[in-house]
């Protein structure tokens, strides 16, 4: 199976190359933003949040700078793409090139987003199910354009836990 838009000089196995040790570290890096949003609320130390976890413990040491996972994640994911058009297994040598990269990220990125959103609104909607609002927040999130109108769904920011 080709990757490749037709008239590109590489075809490809339908295959990619992979990196045990690399796909470990993005494993471990997702690992790292899960806990950060499960247990950093109970590693503060401030009265009215206050922690159940030790603060200089190790859990909760990786649990308040889980975050650094997505930084992680995103450095290593970025290196996942270019390596197949590094090593020419896959190349953009023309225009007609970059919508086919697209609808191939489109493709693989999409259903699990529309998944999640749709478990979002029915578990987590700002208004009532089938209300104006409701389809607002619905129509914004599916449409990935939701970070830029007021009544999307964002989640509450995380208190700062300090040092």
């Amino acid at each position: 199976m080709s990757l490749q838009s037709p008239g590109s000089a590489i075809i490809t196995d339908s295959r990619a190359q992979k990196i045990g040790a690399v796909n470990g570290f993005r494993g471990l890096a997702i690992l790292m933003v899960i806990l950060f949003h499960l247990l950093v609320p109970f590693t503060s130390s401030a009265p009215a949040f206050p922690g159940e976890l030790d603060p200089n413990g190790l859990l909760a040491i990786v649990a308040k700078h889980g975050f650094l996972g997505v930084n992680i994640f995103f450095v290593l994911s970025g290196f996942v793409l270019y390596l197949p058009y590094r090593t020419k297994k896959r190349v953009i040598d023309r225009l007609a090139d970059f919508p086919h990269f697209y609808w191939h990220r489109a493709a693989r990125l999409l259903p699990l987003y529309y998944t999640v959103v749709l478990v979002t609104v029915a578990l987590h909607a700002k208004s009532p199910a089938g209300s104006h609002a409701w389809y607002l927040e619905l129509g914004g999130l599916l449409s990935t354009l939701f970070i830029f109108v007021p009544h999307g769904f964002m989640p509450p920011p995380i208190p700062y836990c300090g040092p």
